[in-house]
């Protein structure tokens, strides 16, 4: 039998900053919402990096810059205003400091002439993030994958999260 690893190769190569938990919720919402935008980037790096300094081989350090740098699940264009798109399997604050974050960098950084908007895609959420997302200007996605479904994307037995 294949392994979780064998069964997503191609879909974790097209969105590699996704767990395979992740990807299956992704292409859930993606059934709904893909033509509503222009394009879409993933795995979009961000932020400076560390270097570890000039005693490493230069591919080392370029690499562990990388590395070390945000990873931006997707951003989505529409008319050339990107939309960055966090997915989470249980969304909690750490979603929304997270896809807050990426919109600061991303702004300091210049990466576009307009300012993103903010999304966060979820199977599950906690309560406390409704009145966060509400009052930053995040839009909020949840989108129905069953525990079954779930558990058949990860190769498990049984699947222990909880179903909307």
């Amino acid at each position: 039998m294949a392994t979780v690893a064998q069964r997503l190769q191609s879909e974790r190569l097209r969105y590699p900053a996704m767990n395979p938990g992740e990807i299956v919720i992704f292409r859930t919402w993606l059934k709904t919402h893909e033509d509503l935008y222009d394009s879409f980037d993933f795995n979009i790096r961000i932020g400076q990096g560390e270097d570890p300094g000039p005693t490493f081989a230069d591919n080392i350090r370029k690499m562990w810059t990388m590395n070390t740098q945000f990873r931006i699940d997707a951003v989505a264009y529409k008319n050339g205003v990107p939309e960055i798109i966090e997915v989470e399997d249980d969304c909690t604050i750490r979603a929304v400091g997270q896809v807050m974050a990426y919109k600061f960098i991303w702004v300091k950084e210049q990466r576009s002439a307009a300012v993103p908007s903010m999304r966060i895609v979820c199977r599950n959420f906690n309560a406390n993030v409704l009145p966060m997302v509400r009052d930053t200007g995040i839009a909020f996605d949840q989108v129905v994958v069953g525990s079954g479904e779930m558990r058949i994307a990860l190769g498990l037995t049984k699947f222990g999260g909880r179903t909307p």
